[in-house]
């Protein structure tokens, strides 16, 4: 309930500061007419006017923001909490999973001190440890779809080329952009697949396009 309160104040807050927005942006132009009219001829004029400025502004902002105060110790928690969890995130997502990167998660969480920091910690050291018992002989495996999602961005760029293109081939394709080919693979490749080979082996598992069909159907 706390939680809800406090951001029900901040919406509140935002839209007030909101409809004092033109207000502000004139106080700001008549300070600054004044500034320009005085600095010529006053340069204390100019000093006090900027220290009143800022002053009142300080003043001000710290009598809007004086609710802030209600909430200090649950917008230290949620802090606590976020910096926590950006940072097991940043471990897996950079070192990967592993039985290593499991203990640094477990050192990292254990700075949350708080009830709901502890709720936490014990969930995401339990999800954690659940994955890390499925791991195959493998000593760390990817813990991010940045790769993936890489790999997807390239094959809808492909994709885009040719809009008419059956998709379930192009598929077919995205291993080759993982892949280290070079001229030498290549020249292998070229070399030992036949044409014949890869239309028997499409007809077989992939089958006709819609494409396909409709230039069969059009030709008849």
């Amino acid at each position: 309930m706390k939680l809800i309160n406090f951001f029900s104040n901040c919406i509140w807050k935002l839209k007030a500061i909101q409809r004092a927005k033109e207000l502000n942006s004139l106080k700001k132009r008549i300070k600054e007419l004044v500034i320009s009219r005085d600095k010529l001829n006053d340069p204390e004029q100019i000093k006090y006017l900027q220290e009143y400025f800022e002053t009142k502004t300080l003043e001000r902002i710290k009598t809007k923001l004086s609710w802030v105060k209600n909430y200090s110790e649950l917008i230290k928690e949620l802090s606590e909490i976020n910096q926590s969890i950006k940072e097991v995130e940043k471990e897996l997502k950079h070192n990967g999973l592993s039985k290593l990167s499991f203990k640094k998660c477990e050192k990292i969480l254990e700075k949350l001190e708080s009830k709901n920091g502890r709720k936490l910690k014990e969930q995401l050291i339990l999800k954690i440890n659940q994955q890390i018992q499925l791991l195959p002989d493998t000593n760390t495996i990817l813990f991010s779809s940045d790769i993936l999602e890489s790999i997807f961005e390239k094959y809808k760029n492909r994709v885009s080329e040719n809009p008419m293109a059956s998709l379930t081939p192009l598929i077919l394709a995205i291993a080759a952009f993982n892949s280290n080919l070079d001229e030498k693979s290549v020249k292998h490749i070229m070399e030992t697949v036949k044409i014949a080979d890869i239309k028997k082996w499409s007809k077989e598992n992939i089958g006709m396009s819609l494409f396909t069909k409709r230039k069969v159907l059009l030709a008849a």
